[in-house]
């Protein structure tokens, strides 16, 4: 008898790690939602980092864990492989290889914007240094705009 593969077996219960704040698990958190997928979240607070940071793959959240009936689990860390795992699961991420292939596309180029916005973000003086955010928000205007036509170009292309 064939051993059913994980993309096969049933899965009875779903965890989400991370810390009390939106950063890298929220687009997880909304595509679970979008595809009305129940889970439990599981909130480390900073206090208890230190600790439970050697209990992950790399030292590093999210994690998302997948428990099936035979009671197994399978745990996948790395926050763009959690998206597509749970994208190919729920049947979103394209029928064909073009289709494959436009997902992978928008999906990188968001996580390449959000990367550029982190250096805002995380800039030592954010949201003290008024002149300098207005510049750096300025900076990004033209990056914005190009993402979002970037991204309404995507989508008319794959209504047509």
């Amino acid at each position: 008898r064939k051993k059913k593969t994980i993309m096969e077996r049933e899965v009875v219960g779903r965890q989400l790690k991370y810390f009390n704040l939106r950063g890298r698990a929220e687009v997880i958190r909304l595509l679970l939602a979008f595809l009305e997928v129940e889970f439990t979240e599981i909130n480390v607070e900073f206090s208890q980092w230190a600790e439970e940071r050697n209990k992950t793959p790399l030292g590093q959240l999210p994690v998302y864990v997948e428990t099936y009936s035979d009671g197994t689990s399978f745990e996948i860390h790395q926050s763009m492989a959690i998206l597509k795992h749970i994208a190919r699961k729920g049947s979103r991420c394209g029928k064909n290889e073009v289709e494959i292939t436009m997902c992978e596309i928008i999906s990188e180029t968001i996580n390449q914007f959000r990367q550029d916005c982190n250096k805002t973000i995380y800039f030592p003086n954010f949201m003290k240094d008024k002149t300098q955010n207005e510049k750096m928000w300025k900076a990004s205007e033209g990056p914005v705009s190009k993402l979002l036509s970037f991204l309404q170009k995507s989508i008319e292309i794959n209504q047509a």
